[in-house]
């Protein structure tokens, strides 16, 4: 159900009052900025990936139980490390040269 005009006009008051009489709770109830995505994390996330399924693969091949067990758990971790890369959000930059002042 949509709001008149009148109402809609009475929300805005009520939201720019809220801006005004407590910043640090109208900055906390804003709706947070979408993370981005970095095609440089999603390539480097896969081939990371792609590493730790090789020394799986490897970690099987070998004839050792120790060595194969370890090799194999090693490959998981980088596994999981390379999903991580690739599903993290890219930090944004700041813009111009406002990161040289930093």
């Amino acid at each position: 159900m949509a709001l008149s005009d009148r109402e809609q006009q009475l929300f805005d008051q009520l939201e720019q009052q809220l801006r005004d009489d407590d910043p640090r709770l109208a900055a906390a109830l804003a709706p947070a900025a979408a993370p981005t995505v970095s095609t440089r994390r999603i390539v480097l996330g896969v081939l990371i990936d792609v590493a730790g399924f090789l020394l799986v693969f490897i970690g099987v091949m070998l004839s050792g139980l120790a060595a194969s067990i370890s090799v194999g758990v090693f490959g998981f971790a980088v596994m999981v490390l390379g999903m991580y890369v690739a599903l993290s959000a890219a930090e944004p930059r700041p813009s111009g040269r406002q990161w040289l002042l930093d």
